[in-house]
């Protein structure tokens, strides 16, 4: 009876030691996710740090053209009305049609 009570005893002690043992390898491992998480939030922060100011280039190019395209628009706006001619030329009136019939 004492030989099975000592068995289970160091079952026992086997078993705390052993969820004592999961519990450091879990904190461990813990730690080791915080820190990659950590690199990694870096790392994302860097990217996005370098896509947004590509943005930000593209934004300054993207109103650089839209002022070419605005400049260009006044200038076929003024070509085109050198183009129409005087106002008396854009739309002539044309002679009534006579019937002299």
């Amino acid at each position: 009876m004492e030989f099975v009570a000592v068995v289970l005893a160091l079952l026992g002690w086997l078993m705390i030691i052993g969820f004592v043992a999961m519990y450091l390898k879990l904190c461990a491992l813990a730690d080791e996710l915080r820190a990659a998480r950590k690199a990694d939030g870096l790392h994302l922060g860097t990217q996005l740090d370098a896509i947004a100011d590509k943005q930000q280039g593209m934004r300054i190019d993207l109103n650089r053209m839209k002022g070419a395209i605005h400049g260009q628009q006044q200038k076929i706006e003024a070509l085109t009305f050198q183009l129409e001619g005087p106002q008396s030329m854009r739309r002539p009136v044309l002679p009534e049609a006579s019937s002299d019939g």
